[in-house]
Order: C-alpha cells, then sequence, then structure tokens
C-alpha cells in the first residue's frame, strides 16, 4: 500500500503538498486517512498526516513510514478541508496550514481512539445563515445555543482573548453540561483530551480563541462570534488567516449557522447581503465631545480638559470609579534633542525607542531595551526633550490633579490580571486595550478618552473603523471624547448613536477607493538583512507582475510600486511591500492564482485583506 502523507511542518509556500511512502504490513490495517504518523523527511523524523492510502504494491524508489503514532484516524475529512481552503485561500504550502488542524499527541499517552461513527449530515441548507445581535439582547443567543446543545448538536463559541474565554464558560457552566474549552490548558494531555471530546462528540459547547476554529467537530451546526471586527481574530503569523473567514467556510461546510454577537460589525460583515438585522441598536448613554482646540485657546494645555476633569470630580464625590483610555503605554512615544533634532532609535527596527519612568528606553516591537542617555548620542548636547503621551505620562498628571486619590495604571507593562484589577481600590483606572476585557464596567461612571485622534490620524484604510469601533466598546453612564476633530464623521456617529452614519459614510468611501470588501488586497511583503538586496527582489517582482499578468486582467488589478513598510527594519530585516487590489468578480480567484505562481521567491509573504498596508 502507498500513502500520501503532509509532513507536519512548515515548508516554503511553493513546495509539493504531500509525499509518497510506503505502508509496512505491519501497519497495513492502522494506517487510514487521518492517521497521524512518524516519517523520514530531509534526513530527519518528522510527524505526517496520511492524506490518502491506495492500494498499488509496495514501491522501490519510495521510503516507508516509520510508526503510527495514532491507532484510528484523529483529523477529519471536514478538518482536511480546511487545510486545503487555507493554503489555497492565503498562498501557504499545505504542511503550513495543517499544522493549524493536527493535534500535539503527547508521548506516553495511552489512550483508546475510538473510530466515531459519523452521523449523516442535514444536506438542506438553511436561510439567513448569519445574524449580528447586540450584546443588549445576548439572552437570544443564550437560547439559541440552549436549543442546539439540547438536540445533541455542537456549538461553537469564540471570542478575541483567552479572557473572556474563562468569562464564557463561567457564564454557561450551569447550563450546559459538556463544555470545551479549546486549548486553554498549555499542558499537552489535557490539551490533547480536550481534542478527542469535541472528535468523539463528548462536548456540546466549545469555547475558545480562533484556534478552536480548527476543532474536529462532530456535528457543527452553531459558530458564535463575540465582536469579530477585533484585530485579535487576524493571525499575525502565516497562515494570516481571518477568523471571519474561516467561520463562514466552516458555516459552509457544516451547514452552520453564524452569529456575531456585537455592537461594532466590521464594514465586510454590515455590507453582507445574508446578513439580517444590519441596524445594530446600542444603550443610549451620555455622550460629550470636547474639541481640544478650544481647551488650548482658553489657556489649558494640560491632557485633561476642563470638563473631564469635573466629570472626575463628579465621580469620585459619589464614589465611582473613572477609566481614562489613552492606548498608547510607556511616558513619552520618542526621546528627540532639541538642538540637532536626533531621534534615538532602536538598532534593530530603525523606529523611535519609548521612554518608559524607569529612565529606560524599550522598543515595543522586539523589547530591545536601553539607559537614556545622558547626552544627545549624534551632537553631544544636552537638551534632550520627551515628546508625545504614554499612559505613564497620563498617571504622573493626573496624580498632580487627584493626589489624594488611588490611581491604577492598566497596560501590558503592569501584567495585571483580572483578579488583581477587582482587589484594586476604587478611584481613577488608565489604561490601554489591555485594560478593556479586564475591566468591570459596571464599577465605571465615567470614561475619558484622552485622544480620539491617535488611531484616527492613522495613514491607513481601516482607521476609521478602528477607531470606530475601539469608542462604541465603552459602556459607561457618561463617556467624554477629547479630539481636535469633533466634526469628523466617526466622532459624530459615535456622538449622536448613529451606526448609520459611520457604516454609510464608509462604506462610499471604499467603493470610491477601491478597498474591501469591493476588492481583494493582497500585501506582500519581502523581508532581508541586507537593504539593497530586499529592494532589489521588491523591485524585480513589481516588474515581473507588470509584465506577466494578462493584459485582459489589467483593468482588474493595480498594483502598486514597491514601499518600505512603516516598520522598515524589524529584528535586523528590512521589510518592503507590495501592495495589490483586485476587484472581486469571476476572474478574481484565477488572478490570485496567477499572481501565486509568478512570486517562486521563498522569502515572500502573502496577507490577503490585511488589517493595515503600512
Amino acid at each position: 500500500m502507498i500513502a500520501d502523507v503532509i509532513p507536519i511542518i512548515r515548508l516554503p509556500r511553493n513546495v509539493s503538498g504531500t509525499y509518497s511512502y510506503n505502508v509496512p504490513l505491519d501497519l497495513a490495517e492502522t494506517v487510514k486517512p487521518g492517521t497521524i504518523v512518524s516519517i523520514p523527511f530531509r534526513n530527519r523524523t518528522v510527524a505526517g498526516l496520511v492524506k490518502t492510502v491506495n492500494e498499488p504494491a509496495k514501491m522501490d524508489d519510495l521510503k516507508s513510514i516509520i510508526a503510527n503514532q495514532s491507532n484510528a484516524p484523529i483529523v477529519t475529512p471536514e478538518q482536511m478541508r480546511i487545510a486545503v481552503w487555507i493554503a489555497n485561500t492565503y498562498s501557504v504550502s499545505l504542511s503550513t496550514s495543517t499544522k493549524l488542524i493536527v493535534p500535539e499527541i503527547p508521548k506516553k499517552l495511552e489512550i483508546n481512539i475510538k473510530n466515531p461513527t459519523r452521523k449523516k449530515r442535514v444536506t438542506k441548507k438553511s436561510s439567513n445563515k448569519t445574524e449580528i445581535i447586540s450584546f443588549a439582547d445576548t439572552k437570544k443567543v443564550d437560547s439559541i445555543i440552549m436549543e442546539t446543545v439540547s438536540r445533541g448538536r455542537q456549538a461553537l463559541y469564540i471570542a478575541p482573548e483567552k479572557i473572556e474565554t474563562r468569562r464564557i464558560a463561567n457564564k454557561y457552566a450551569s447550563k450546559v453540561e459538556n463544555i470545551s474549552i479549546w486549548r486553554e490548558s498549555a499542558a499537552k494531555k489535557k490539551a490533547f483530551r480536550e481534542y478527542l471530546k469535541v472528535l468523539l462528540g463528548e462536548t456540546n459547547l466549545i469555547i475558545g480563541t480562533r484556534s478552536s476554529l480548527f476543532a474536529p467537530f462532530f456535528n457543527l451546526k452553531l459558530i458564535i462570534m463575540e465582536n469579530e471586527s477585533s484585530g485579535s481574530y487576524k493571525s499575525e503569523s502565516s497562515p494570516k488567516y481571518h477568523a471571519r473567514e474561516v467561520a463562514n467556510m466552516l458555516s459552509e461546510i457544516h451547514n452552520a449557522k453564524v452569529i456575531h454577537i456585537t455592537d461594532t460589525p466590521s464594514v465586510e460583515t454590515y455590507l453582507n447581503d445574508k446578513v439580517s438585522g444590519k441596524r445594530v441598536k446600542t444603550p443610549q448613554r451620555s455622550i460629550s465631545v470636547v474639541d481640544m482646540k478650544e481647551e488650548r485657546l482658553k489657556g489649558n494645555y494640560s491632557n485633561i480638559s476642563e470638563q473631564l476633569q469635573k466629570a472626575v470630580e463628579e465621580s469620585i464625590r459619589h464614589e465611582k470609579n473613572v477609566f481614562l483610555f489613552l492606548n498608547r503605554r510607556g511616558h513619552s512615544s520618542s526621546v528627540t534633542c532639541k538642538d540637532c533634532g536626533h531621534t534615538i532609535l532602536c538598532p534593530e527596527c530603525d523606529l523611535p525607542l519609548v521612554f518608559h519612568v524607569n529612565k529606560r528606553l524599550i522598543c515595543h516591537h522586539c523589547r530591545h531595551r536601553e539607559e537614556l542617555p545622558p547626552l544627545c548620542p549624534s551632537c553631544f548636547g544636552p537638551e534632550i526633550k520627551l515628546t508625545g503621551k504614554g499612559t505613564q505620562k497620563i498617571e504622573n498628571e493626573i496624580a498632580k490633579l487627584f493626589p489624594k486619590i488611588n490611581i491604577t495604571r492598566l497596560d501590558s507593562d503592569t501584567k495585571q490580571t483580572s483578579n488583581q484589577i477587582k482587589k484594586s481600590k476604587p478611584g481613577i483606572f488608565i489604561g490601554t486595550e489591555f485594560a478593556l476585557p479586564r475591566i468591570d464596567w459596571n464599577s465605571i461612571e465615567t470614561v475619558g478618552i484622552i485622544n480620539a485622534d491617535q488611531a484616527l490620524c492613522r495613514p491607513d484604510f481601516r482607521a476609521g473603523e478602528s477607531t470606530y469601533k475601539t469608542l462604541k466598546r465603552f459602556l459607561s453612564p457618561n463617556l467624554i471624547i477629547q479630539t481636535y476633530n469633533p466634526d469628523n464623521v466617526v466622532i459624530k456617529s459615535i456622538a449622536q448613536n448613529k451606526p448609520d452614519l459611520f457604516y454609510n459614510h464608509e462604506i462610499k468611501l471604499r467603493r470610491t477607493l477601491g478597498y474591501p470588501p469591493f476588492t481583494t488586497i493582497l500585501k506582500l511583503t519581502y523581508k532581508n538583512k541586507d537593504e539593497k538586496r530586499a529592494v532589489g527582489e521588491a523591485m524585480h517582482m513589481y516588474n515581473r507582475l507588470k509584465k506577466y499578468l494578462p493584459k485582459e486582467k489589467s483593468e482588474n488589478i493595480e498594483i502598486s510600486r514597491p514601499f518600505p513598510s512603516y516598520r522598515k527594519r524589524v529584528r535586523g530585516n528590512y521589510q518592503f511591500n507590495l501592495i495589490i487590489k483586485i476587484k472581486r468578480d469571476n476572474r478574481e480567484e484565477s488572478a490570485l492564482s496567477k499572481i501565486n505562481e509568478l512570486i517562486t521567491e521563498p522569502g515572500w509573504v502573502f496577507d490577503r485583506n490585511p488589517e493595515s498596508l503600512l
């Protein structure tokens, strides 16, 4: 017998997907599609997933499978379909995408894996398969979940972060008997047992982050995503998949309903023709917009407006908590010499080092650290200026305004747990997005957005959407937004509680400029430690694409000239990007396939519909 096996290792995008091996006679009964085997591969032994088994006799020129790691198939046909789809959609090798679905089998673990009798699939297609439900209407979600699991079917509930999966699990612990928290534990044995529970249909409700989409579902009929517009749903490493797109593919494979629990659906989801109930209503609350230009005209050069200061004083008087949001940690965003203008950069990334109050300069990308120099490294002048603001600077400013009030800073530098935060004394919390899933919002009366323009002014097509979804997350009775752009449509939409104002404007803008969901965008990134080689390869590929892409498709394809990434150098590697826009029509997939063929250099990284073009 001959088995076609997928090596479960990261291989370059343009290598073969499967390799053929002889099946030894003593393994012939157990080696089947879906089993995990040990194979010799490039002078070492690696794990492999058996894709198919054929009847031809042994071939002398083939190597043989060494051992069977599982005594029965543990990867389902549906998982294999997802792996193939990921490889084709996100331009990676089948070996790389297969790593997403295959569990790590612990050594010295004896578990009798029974081959499950898989239930016959329901072929009837359901209508309105995608639905948006507001957080204010989660009782409806509870009802749908209970109906699904009571009929012996599986439901998948995914959230952006691990901390949120624990909250969800606690909520349903008393309602659903069999719950699996997907890969919650780092222990291999426990994680593998959870895998088997899903495979054998011993659990009805699976809860996890985006990796739970690759579980071996037995009878999946419901997929629930919380905050599907969260950036955490987009994988930062190859394959750069988006959980929303994988969920939609799972829905097709399993004939499962998709529900988005969100008050801020992505533009892609909002525009989806299949979505019912597009108008997302949220609770009314008091929202004030403070024009910081007027504050400066009044002589207030503080980061805290008069209105916000008064609101904080009022909340403290009522013994209520306050949360001040600034999505930048550290004290100052850069260190610059006033004499020569030199900015101190990371030696590995060429990005400004961030000043922290312990007089350390830290790169927030590669974690390089160094001491603040007493003199400018360039001109040796003494006038070193700290520019920009982070949570540490705001913390110092608030401490001077409210010296007797307890102040707690919450960002990834403090690394406080939810329990530690709950035990904090009442007062003022200052934090980044790190704090949002960890805060008890029932205890917060006033939220102040220190600088709403921080993300809004980013030169990127998702800047408006990113700012909108961040501002909508704050659930306090009193929200004060500080901005230099009070007439911006994002700010107006939030202040007036009119989601359609933002979405209609954003949809029109993207249609005009040719951005998703009206086009597919490929961001191709090439990295090399030699800057000249990186530039040369980027230009070579640009010219190759312009020359060989079929002329009849030129009207549907727009290719940018190469440009350095915003993070031009990361960990010593120079990065250059190519942006390709492809109109969405019946020729889209053939164009993507042709691009994939033309890019042969293995150093290129594909990012389909990226979160950022920078």
